[in-house]
C-alpha cells in the first residue's frame, strides 16, 4: 500500500493494520526496519523513538537544512564553442 504524504493518513493506516493484523502477522512501516506487531501499533509503542507510520517524527530528524539561493546573481552561460 502507497500513502502519498498529502494528507495524514494515520488513523486510516492504523485501522487498516488492525484490520489486516486481526489474525496474526506483523506490518512495515517506511520509516523504521521495526516489524510491527498489532499490539505496538495499537498501544502506539515507540521503537528507537518512533511510533509505527511516524512520518512527522521522522521527517524532523531527517530535515534537510534549506538552501538559500542568491537570486540577485545573474546566470551565466556555460556553452563554449568548439575549434574548428
Amino acid at each position: 500500500m502507497d500513502i502519498s504524504g498529502r494528507i495524514d493518513g494515520t488513523a486510516e493506516v492504523r485501522h487498516l493494520a488492525g484490520v489486516l493484523l486481526r489474525e496474526g502477522g506483523v506490518a512495515f512501516d517506511d520509516y523504521s526496519e521495526h516489524a510491527w506487531t498489532l499490539g505496538e501499533i495499537e498501544s502506539g509503542t515507540a521503537i528507537e523513538g518512533l511510533r509505527f507510520f511516524d512520518f512527522r517524527r521522522y521527517n524532523e530528524r531527517h530535515r534537510q537544512p534549506h538552501i538559500v539561493r542568491d537570486t540577485q546573481r545573474k546566470p551565466t552561460s556555460q556553452v563554449k564553442r568548439l575549434a574548428r
